[in-house]
């Protein structure tokens, strides 16, 4: 349980370093369980441009992780 707690710490803390806007997203896809076409139609977004916006954002988290 240690294990999973440290886990979302350092996961929280990887998020609060992202634009808000890439945290948005990925809260919205991964952690609300959203699909791609609604979070776009939520954040204003053409439902075909939240694909690379997302590619991005992950790539952005898995480097803040690696850092910590």
């Amino acid at each position: 349980r240690r294990r999973g707690e440290h886990l979302q710490v350092r996961r929280e803390a990887a998020m609060a370093g992202l634009p808000p806007l890439d945290r948005l997203m990925l809260r919205l896809v991964y952690w609300e369980g959203l699909g791609q076409e609604e979070t776009a139609r939520i954040l204003g977004l053409k439902p075909g441009s939240l694909g690379p916006l997302m590619t991005r954002s992950r790539a952005a988290l898995r480097e803040r992780l690696r850092e910590r």
